[in-house]
C-alpha cells in the first residue's frame, strides 16, 4: 500500500499466509482411501479426486461406465481395475475413463502431497439451532419431514436416521447420519453442510444436494442391502471424509459436480482463519 500526505509518500507492506484447507479445491477428498467400485455403475464425476492414501476405481464390463472429468491423485497409489497399472487386459478397468482416456492410459498423480481438511465451529452451529428451535438432544428419526431451519442449521446431538422423502433447506449436523429413504437438500443461507461430526454418513437410499459440503469424521459410504435397493447420489458441492469414501456396491448411481463451497463457521485445519497476517513492514 502506498500513500501520500502533504507531498510525503510512505509504503507499507504486509505478508499474508493462506491457511485455506486444500481439500476445498477438490470435489472429493479422503483422509485415507477413495473407492468407487460397482458391477453395474453409471457414474459421472465432474471434478478432481484426491486421497491421502489410495484411490481405487473399477467398473463392470457391460451396462456400466465410470467417467471422471477431472484429475485423480493420491499420496500412494491410484488403482484402475483390480491390479495397479494392469493395462487393458483388466476387464474391471475397461469402462473407467479419466479425462476421456481409459485402459490405465490416463494420466494420474501418485506421490501427491497430503491435502488439509477444514475444521468446524460446532458450538456456533449448535447455538444457532438452539435459537431457532432446531436442536435435538438425542437420536432422531426424520420420516417424510420438511426441514427449514430459520438459522440455516438442524443440529442433533446423536444419530440422525432419514426415512421416507425428506427435504432440507440449509444444513444438518449430527454425530452420525444414515439415509434409508430420500434426503433432498436445497441451498439456503450460508450453512449448507451435511456433517457427521463423529461418525459416518451412510446412504442406503437416495441423497440429492443442490449445493452443500458433505463431511464425515469417519467414512462416507453407500450400502446396498438388497438387489432392489439402488443407492442413488446426486451431489453438487464438495465431499470430504476423515477416513474413507466408499461406494462399493452391486449397483450404484452417482452424479458428482464440483461447486466451490465455503459455508460459514468453518476454519483452517488447526482452527485458524483462512488468511493470516504474518508481518507488517513499514
Amino acid at each position: 500500500s502506498v500513500g501520500s500526505v502533504n507531498g510525503v509518500s510512505s509504503t507499507v507492506t504486509m505478508e499474508v499466509e493462506d491457511n485455506t484447507p486444500t481439500a476445498l479445491n477438490y470435489l472429493s477428498g479422503a483422509g485415507n482411501d477413495i473407492r468407487i467400485y460397482a458391477l453395474v455403475a453409471m457414474a459421472t464425476i465432474n471434478g478432481d479426486l484426491h486421497a491421502n492414501n489410495d484411490v481405487y476405481l473399477a467398473s463392470g464390463p457391460f451396462i456400466s461406465r465410470l467417467t471422471i472429468n477431472g484429475d485423480v491423485s493420491a499420496v500412494h497409489w491410484v488403482v484402475e481395475g483390480s491390479v495397479h497399472n494392469s493395462g487393458s487386459g483388466d476387464w474391471w478397468d475397461n469402462r473407467v475413463s479419466i479425462k476421456g482416456v481409459a485402459d490405465d492410459a490416463a494420466t494420474v498423480y501418485e506421490g501427491a502431497d497430503l491435502i488439509t481438511f477444514p475444521s468446524f465451529d460446532y458450538s456456533k452451529y449448535q447455538a444457532a439451532a438452539v435459537d431457532s428451535g432446531d436442536y435435538h438432544d438425542a437420536d432422531t428419526v426424520f420420516n417424510g419431514a420438511s426441514l427449514s431451519p430459520s438459522n440455516g442449521i438442524v443440529y442433533v446431538n446423536g444419530k440422525v436416521t432419514i426415512e421416507g422423502n425428506c427435504t432440507l433447506n440449509g444444513g444438518l449436523i449430527a454425530n452420525e447420519i444414515e439415509i434409508r429413504g430420500t434426503l433432498t437438500q436445497r441451498k439456503s443461507g450460508s450453512r449448507n453442510v451435511v456433517i457427521a461430526k463423529t461418525g459416518d454418513i451412510t446412504v442406503r437410499g437416495r441423497l440429492y444436494t443442490q449445493e452443500a459440503m458433505l463431511y464425515a469424521a469417519r467414512d462416507i459410504r453407500s450400502l446396498q442391502v438388497w438387489i432392489s435397493d439402488v443407492p442413488d447420489l446426486e451431489i453438487n458441492g464438495i465431499v470430504l471424509a476423515g477416513r474413507d469414501i466408499n461406494f462399493w456396491n452391486f449397483i450404484t448411481l452417482l452424479s458428482y459436480n464440483y461447486v466451490q463451497t465455503i459455508p460459514s463457521d468453518i476454519a483452517g485445519e488447526g482452527g485458524e482463519a483462512f488468511f493470516e497476517i504474518v508481518s507488517w513492514n513499514r
